[in-house]
């Protein structure tokens, strides 16, 4: 723990590769433990809530490029979206979103305990990792991406509304300010992206994680993280 402790504090970044050169071989299994786990439960799911066999799952990407080729030929693609999503079952909806967010809950919370096993103890044991994970936090975790998403899926329409409605009076100015805001919008993001972990790791609530993250994650940290993205 001392020698992360000080590779932290002297700089987060070397502090971080260190961590990651030692747990990536777990984190490799642990992907495919899930992976797995997540097809074998969710893919049969799914086939029965669209009503498809494999021969039509195997056939969606060019279905969904059909659809497009006639919306770009001005057509009508009423018959083929039926064709293809019409017969969902909805009693299927529920289970198979409740799990999807259980999985996402769960995966969060394996690689935060994994991080932290490897900086407090050393430790890359699975079977801990595992078991350390499931705890009452994978709820938190699923409220904080839901309540997360709504708010960056209605702040960004938003934001396209208001965008639009300048550009009725002055194309120049919606430019600018789009271009601009965009860039603020996505600084405002980037500075809740810590709240998982203070959920994983600090234990927080989810009022708290996103106070910890907004608070912890200045402007400029966002703008550096931002940065790193698009390099990478």
């Amino acid at each position: 723990m001392n020698q992360y402790q000080f590779h932290f504090k002297d700089q987060a970044f070397n502090g971080a590769v260190m961590v990651f050169k030692k747990i990536w071989p777990a984190a490799i299994l642990i992907s495919l433990i899930v992976a797995i786990l997540s097809n074998t439960i969710q893919m049969p799911l799914l086939l029965q809530m669209m009503n498809w066999d494999f021969e039509t799952l195997n056939q969606i990407q060019s279905k969904i490029q059909d659809i497009s080729n006639i919306l770009q030929k001005n057509g009508d693609p009423s018959a083929e979206v039926e064709a293809l999503f019409g017969q969902l079952n909805y009693d299927l909806l529920l289970p198979f979103v409740a799990i999807a967010c259980f999985i996402y809950g769960w995966n969060v919370e394996l690689f935060y305990q994994l991080n932290q096993q490897e900086i407090m103890t050393g430790s890359r044991s699975i079977s801990a990792v595992i078991k350390t994970s499931f705890n009452k936090r994978i709820i938190t975790q699923i409220l904080f991406m839901v309540v997360f998403s709504l708010f960056m899926g209605i702040s960004f329409m938003l934001f396209v509304l208001l965008v639009a409605m300048l550009a009725k009076i002055n194309s120049l100015l919606s430019i600018l300010i789009g271009f601009i805001g965009f860039f603020v919008w996505l600084l405002y993001m980037i500075r809740f992206l810590l709240a998982p972990a203070a959920i994983a790791l600090g234990q927080y609530n989810m009022n708290g994680a996103f106070a910890f993250s907004f608070q912890n994650i200045t402007f400029k940290r966002a703008a550096m993280v931002g940065l790193i993205g698009i390099v990478v």
